[in-house]
């Protein structure tokens, strides 16, 4: 009987342990101040003001893509120029190129390839008024959580955005621009 009470009480003495350790941990859990933002733990990779913008260009892979310039407040298409610019359609890149949120950050990588970026499946390039320029990298689709990778020239960070991000991004030029009517168009229609 005696090894009986020795045995609960050593279980008790263990479970009481244990129990004393989960509080511990909960307690530096609870105390530990986790950055996020706004955005559900979205963390900003990158922000530019549209009204900043001056140029946007983008290329995939095979080096094919559109470019956009801005005189005054008008956006015109450098490979349709004569084209009006869809700018439902052209707002939507803006938007994704200057406010990048991202899922997670992967801080100062030594070596972008691991990532799909040394060759990345799409670059995406911002003048600014003031004359500076950022680049953004797109490298490889994470097949595990559906990321892609991400890097911004001049940061040592990757971070991952949702596989959507590239979506914005087409190559098709009459996907963002539409033709100019006139009122001789206007005539002909009546």
């Amino acid at each position: 009987m005696a090894k009986k009470t020795g045995k609960r009480q050593l279980q008790m003495i263990v479970l009481l342990a244990i129990l004393i350790l989960s509080a511990a941990c909960y307690a530096v859990i609870r105390s530990m101040d986790f950055a996020e933002d706004s955005e559900g733990g979205a963390v900003t990779a990158l922000y530019v003001s549209k009204d900043e913008l001056t140029k946007i260009e983008w290329r995939n892979s095979d080096g094919e893509g559109l470019s956009f310039t801005k005189a005054g407040e008008e956006w015109s298409c450098d490979e349709e120029p004569d084209k009006e610019v869809n700018t439902i359609k052209l707002d939507t890149a803006l938007d994704t190129a200057c406010d990048i949120k991202s899922n997670d950050v992967i801080s100062s990588v030594k070596d972008i390839s691991v990532y799909g970026l040394s060759e990345p499946s799409l670059t995406i390039s911002l003048e600014l008024n003031d004359g500076s320029k950022k680049t953004i990298k797109l490298g490889e689709l994470n097949a595990m959580t559906y990321d892609y990778y991400l890097c911004i020239e001049g940061d040592s960070n990757v971070y991952t955005v949702d596989s959507s991000f590239a979506d914005s991004f087409g190559v098709d030029a009459s996907e963002y621009t539409e033709e100019v009517s006139t009122q001789s168009d206007a005539v002909e229609a009546e």
